[in-house]
């Protein structure tokens, strides 16, 4: 007989996240909803992320792969590979969600319908810097979004796993926007991106706070218009690499905005 395929497959890619992976697995093993399985792509993490990922072996239906590339597009398309679930979620090692995130979002798939989804962004803190970022965020995404210039963030993209396949999954080549790629070459497939107002993401802030909420919003604003203006980006406009502990030395240093900007060539 064979084993029911789980209806979501978590994928989440990590490279040294053992601060922050073991509170996600918390989060999902305390899910009110248990039809998924969690999948962990680790680039041969040097900490100890692979230790505290096994201590929710008897905890989770959790799978654990070591795929050396140090590339997110390439490790959550090799998560997807493995994957046995009808829905692909995506998360990042550092995100957090409420306990009843799966159940809600089960509820929405089944009563909307629909291939690609992404959900509204919160906070479960007091801060109010975190608390204006994230709604700047939600504002952007639903207004270009309503423009038909869909994104959704990397780290919070349901998607349908035979659509996804379809899509040939993140484009390991682009060197920064690989989320706003994929959700284009899915508008242009005739699949207009879903933004769920319930259930909530907690997303993670460890990156403003490193190099400074103003030159976060800064690049976030320049990578999305460059790849609504020129397409895919494939050079490196400032640097974003993977890995927790890119958050643990010293701050990374500013982009040289004005040189960015003058690379991105508006159509106005």
């Amino acid at each position: 007989m064979k084993a029911k395929k789980p209806f979501f497959s978590i994928i989440i890619p990590t490279l040294n996240e053992e601060r922050f992976l073991p509170t996600l697995l918390n989060k999902l093993s305390k899910q009110s909803f248990n039809d998924f399985e969690v999948i962990i792509v680790d680039s041969k993490s040097t900490d100890k992320t692979i230790n505290k990922a096994k201590e929710f072996l008897n905890k989770l239906n959790l799978y654990l792969f070591i795929n050396k590339a140090k590339n997110v597009s390439t490790q959550r398309n090799f998560g997807s590979q493995k994957a046995k679930g009808q829905y692909l979620v995506f998360f990042d090692a550092d995100v957090s969600l409420p306990n009843n995130f799966l159940t809600t979002l089960y509820k929405q798939i089944k009563k909307q319908g629909g291939y690609l989804f992404t959900t509204r962004l919160n906070i479960n803190n007091n801060s109010q810097a975190q608390l204006a970022l994230v709604e700047l965020t939600n504002f952007i995404i639903e207004i270009l979004n309503t423009l038909s210039k869909p994104f959704a963030p990397g780290f919070n993209i349901i998607i349908e796993k035979g659509f996804f396949d379809k899509l040939g999954g993140f484009d390991p080549s682009l060197k920064l926007a690989e989320d706003h790629d994929l959700v284009q070459r899915a508008r242009k497939a005739g699949v207009l991106l879903k933004i769920l107002k319930n259930p909530v993401l907690y997303p993670s802030f460890r990156r403003p706070e490193k190099i400074g909420y103003l030159n976060f919003i800064t690049q976030y604003v320049i990578s999305g218009l460059y790849t609504l203006t020129n397409g895919p980006i494939k050079k490196e406009l400032f640097s974003y690499p993977m890995g927790g502990h890119v958050y643990q030395k010293n701050p990374i240093k500013k982009s040289r905005i004005r040189e960015i900007i003058k690379k991105i060539e508006l159509p106005f």
